[in-house]
């Protein structure tokens, strides 16, 4: 009598897979015709051919992309694989990717010059340091793999207390254990949740409220009461999960907050000559990032502000305070400029990596701001852009 073997499940799975590769290079032989025709004849070299070829298998002409991203992703699940397409799996079940070691001299001196020269027009200067999802005893990340962004934090925030420079430290407010960091972060994506940025929106108000005695800055509006909650479930695909697809680690759930307080604002982004004006969810809310669930092509974390912009000025016609504010920016800063839009007259907001048509020394001299707030995240120290201030040129 012939037993039969039983088949396990990740046999089935291994079998789809094979199946689905098969399916996948019929449709892609396109891609492959013309560049080893190329070769073939002589016409390309072998660094040429294979130059042509992975520029089209990464490219949207490849058929299948998302499919293949999602078969991928669930492929190394099953197999017990924690990185894949450089994405790392935490044990948290949450996403991530490593931030490299930097050596932070050069950019705590483009930090401290930037201070000084303000502290020669009186301006006041606060660093923000927004934190990465990523816990002091990095215990989240797989055996052999290590990420350094509380490192460099540490480093930099370090050089700049030794040189004086007023900075707030984020991190022991949202990422100082594994429990903030389920609550605070989004799983499928390298930012904070809009829960974890109101958390940073009210900590900087208090910051510049003790900053400011004298303003007598009124911080009703950093409390959770006077706003109302909305959830989608299961409606957005992070940077991360996109490079895995939704298999790998699942999807997120996208919860926003409005006030409940009245508001009368005007937003505008010169990039694209555009103009918002009304209550707050006219002028803050980009409400077509979330009108349907698709998890590739639409990024729901642009739902406030609409992403990141060159410049974009903020005006506020019922504030609690008369400050106008200058924010220096990186993408964790869209929803917080969103919040802080409600207490502040006005704000200007600059993005280094798009804002060309002047450096931020040049352009504090022209909009003379009551204070200038820097906030970065680790992710992002080893971009050049995000140093250059333009305080030599403005200086000479």
């Amino acid at each position: 009598m012939i037993k039969r073997r039983k088949v396990h499940g990740r046999e089935i799975a291994t079998i789809c897979v094979l199946v689905f590769l098969g399916v996948f290079s019929i449709c892609n032989a396109k891609l492959v015709k013309e560049p080893l025709k190329q070769f073939v004849k002589g016409d390309a070299g072998f660094t040429e051919f294979t130059k042509e070829i992975r520029d089209a298998y990464t490219s949207e002409r490849l058929s299948m992309k998302n499919p293949f991203i999602c078969i991928n992703g669930l492929f190394s699940r099953l197999i017990g694989q924690r990185v894949c397409n450089e994405v790392v799996l935490l044990e948290n079940d949450m996403l991530s990717l490593t931030v490299k070691r930097y050596n932070m001299k050069k950019q705590a001196a483009a930090i401290t010059e930037l201070d000084k020269h303000l502290k020669k027009q009186k301006i006041p200067f606060l660093y923000v340091q927004a934190p990465y999802k990523e816990e002091p005893e990095d215990i989240l990340y797989p055996v052999g793999v290590t990420s350094y962004a509380n490192e460099n934090a540490d480093e930099l925030l370090g050089r700049l207390k030794d040189e004086q420079v007023e900075f707030l430290d984020l991190r022991p407010y949202l990422s100082a254990n594994v429990d903030l960091i389920n609550k605070y972060y989004f799983k499928t994506d390298h930012h904070w949740n809009f829960t974890g940025a109101f958390v940073g929106f009210g900590k900087i108000a208090e910051k510049v409220a003790v900053m400011f005695p004298e303003k007598e800055i009124d911080l009703t509006y950093t409390k959770w009461e006077q706003w109302e909650s909305h959830t989608l479930e299961k409606w957005f695909l992070g940077s991360r999960g996109k490079r895995v697809g939704m298999l790998f680690a699942g999807v997120d759930d996208i919860t926003w907050y409005t006030p409940k307080f009245e508001t009368n604002m005007y937003r505008s982004v010169p990039k694209y000559n555009a103009v918002f004006e009304g209550d707050f969810v006219k002028t803050n809310i980009r409400e077509k990032y979330i009108e349907k669930k698709d998890y590739f092509k639409d990024n729901p974390y642009c739902l406030y502000i609409g992403g990141d912009y060159p410049i974009v000025h903020h005006k506020n016609y019922l504030p609690v305070t008369d400050m106008k504010l200058l924010i220096v920016k990186d993408s964790y800063t869209s929803p917080v400029q969103a919040y802080l839009s409600t207490m502040f007259t006005e704000i200007d907001v600059i993005d280094p990596r798009h804002f060309k048509e002047t450096g931020v020394a040049e352009y504090v001299k022209e909009s003379q701001p009551d204070l200038v707030i820097l906030m970065m995240n680790p992710s992002v120290f080893g971009v050049s852009d995000y140093m250059d201030f333009g305080v030599n040129k403005q200086e000479k």
